[in-house]
């Protein structure tokens, strides 16, 4: 049972009085909590990943470009563990798969066409990106790197 159950704190940020459940643990920490609310945290977190989405993608792609060979080459040695994933994905997401699915083969028999990203107008790896997995063929044609940044 925690000693501190029942007792009120005050956030550091927004200035209310809330229960110690309402403050993440720390251990250094008054009461063994946080000086600053859950909802205070989440709030600057949310604004944090904003701020610096550029600069975490950017490192990313730096990251990516730098051992490109290295993530080959244990792709080609454990062909295995990418089956594996994938499978695991498949199953996880039934629903998606299965909606990627019904795209290519409504491509493959001609029923829709791939068009150019509608963000940047290029025509090259063209995604089909989903805003609803009940619809499988409502799909918004986006390049490999708007889709990316849609879904970051």
């Amino acid at each position: 049972m925690d000693t501190y159950e029942g007792l009120v704190k005050v956030c550091s940020i927004c200035g209310e009085e809330k229960i110690i459940g309402e403050f993440y643990k720390q251990a250094g920490g008054k009461y063994g909590v946080t000086s600053r609310c859950k909802d205070c945290l989440k709030k600057i977190d949310k604004i944090n990943r904003e701020r610096f989405r550029a600069r975490r993608l950017a490192r990313k792609k730096a990251y990516n470009r730098e051992h490109k060979q290295e993530r080959k080459a244990y792709k080609q040695a454990h062909p295995e563990q990418q089956s594996k994933s994938l499978h695991r994905w498949k199953i996880k997401n039934a629903e998606k798969a299965s909606a990627h699915k019904k795209v290519a083969r409504a491509i493959s028999s001609g029923k829709i066409k791939r068009c150019p990203c509608e963000i940047c107008g290029t025509t090259i790896n063209i995604h089909a990106h989903h805003d609803n997995y009940k619809k499988p063929l409502d799909v918004i044609w986006l390049c490999a790197e708007h889709h990316r940044w849609i879904h970051s």
